[in-house]
């Protein structure tokens, strides 16, 4: 019967629609892919859906088990479609399946990372709904999801420095105050960074500012600012439930994996390194100014990290590298890691930034790098 079933929706797979038109540029691109993706779920056509869907280099966790037991697997393009044919006709009780608050961060033209909630919606009526964290890359004209994994993160604003004299310390503001809306934009939304940065660059007379210090909340006028750095704004991400931090003081596995990168690159020893990474699947994409981004596997990652690590140590100072402040949001299967890189060029002063944020999994006894984002991150705190 099961064979039977999967001749039947291979056939029905056979004969979808031409190739679609190509997709726009920006936003109305990614909408479209996710539009296509409800499209594929409701009608349980498994061709759209890996064909006009996802990329070739798709990396997914998805979780699996009961809800006291629960893990996250790591899935590649290929394990999902073995699942997929199988698991699609389980489904026929699925009515419409919407993705709603949609979130959608354009870093580079061929790269979006975005969030959405997606609504499920059953013959009975009922709902259910969860939230996930994509990648996406335009490729050949096309929108693909090439990397999901589930929301662990919000995203907000955070007063992380007062300099004398500056426009913090006139408007009252304090190093931890968490900006939630910024001339009626909401700071939680990923897309608000740069629409926020290039409102306070125009250096508007004043810009209205609604913060939460602890339990209070306050109104707050502040003149105009030469972007979000100019107002002692830093972007940060704090955890949603059931994820929570653990700082900088308390022990992860994570932390140790990001700890021996860093040192790899300081000292140019790899030994063990590749040890790190999820076998089940790897992801980093590399944005590259006017060129496409790529996408890479663990080899490539861990070849172009040594000719990074030889030009490192030819311009720096390495005995002045390293990582401090090392945080973790996780919900003890998944886990989004970032610290602060400290790092000084030869004859200049030294500097420190917030690392890429990398994307952990848990196996076994064991924590394994699953991503890595071409996206600083700060976790929790300013």
């Amino acid at each position: 019967m099961r064979m039977r079933l999967l001749l039947c929706c291979l056939t029905l797979s056979a004969l979808h629609a031409p190739t679609l038109a190509a997709d726009a540029e920006g936003v109305p691109g990614v909408n479209a892919l996710l539009d296509r993706i409800e499209k594929a779920h409701t009608s349980r056509d498994a061709k759209l859906l890996l064909d006009e869907c996802t990329d070739d280099g798709l990396v997914a966790i998805v979780y699996g088990g009961q809800s006291d037991k629960r893990v996250a697997r790591v899935m590649t393009k290929k394990q999902m479609t073995a699942e997929l044919f199988n698991r699609m006709w389980t489904m026929r009780q699925l009515k419409s399946r919407r993705k709603t608050d949609r979130d959608i961060l354009l870093a580079h033209p061929d790269i979006a990372l975005l969030t959405a909630t997606t609504v499920n919606t059953v013959a009975d009526g009922g709902t259910t709904s969860h939230s996930e964290f994509y990648v996406a890359r335009r490729s050949g004209g096309t929108w693909r999801i090439c990397f999901a994994m589930p929301l662990l993160f919000r995203s907000t604003f955070v007063t992380a420095y007062v300099l004398p004299g500056s426009l913090a310390e006139r408007t009252g503001l304090k190093v931890g105050d968490e900006v939630t809306s910024c001339a009626g934009m909401k700071t939680d939304r990923v897309a608000s960074v740069q629409k926020i940065d290039a409102l306070l660059r125009a250096e508007p007379k004043e810009v209205p500012l609604v913060v939460k210090r602890g339990a209070e909340e306050l109104r707050i006028t502040l003149p105009g600012a030469r972007g979000l750095g100019g107002a002692g704004f830093e972007r940060v991400i704090f955890p949603l439930a059931p994820a929570v931090v653990s700082g900088s003081d308390e022990p992860h596995p994570a932390k140790e994996h990001l700890k021996r990168s860093v040192e790899s690159v300081r000292t140019g020893n790899f030994d063990g390194f590749e040890a790190s990474f999820h076998p089940d699947g790897f992801f980093a994409y590399l944005p590259q100014r006017g060129k496409p981004a790529r996408l890479i596997g663990s080899d490539e990652f861990g070849r172009l990290l040594r000719q990074a690590s030889e030009k490192h140590r030819k311009m720096m100072d390495t005995s002045k590298t390293r990582v401090d402040n090392i945080r973790v949001i996780s919900d003890g299967n998944v886990a989004i890691v970032a610290g602060d890189w400290t790092y000084k060029v030869k004859g200049k002063d030294e500097r420190t930034v917030p690392t890429q944020a990398e994307i952990y999994v848990r196996r076994g006894d064991q924590w394994l790098k699953v991503a890595k984002l071409a996206q600083r991150a700060r976790i929790g705190s300013p």
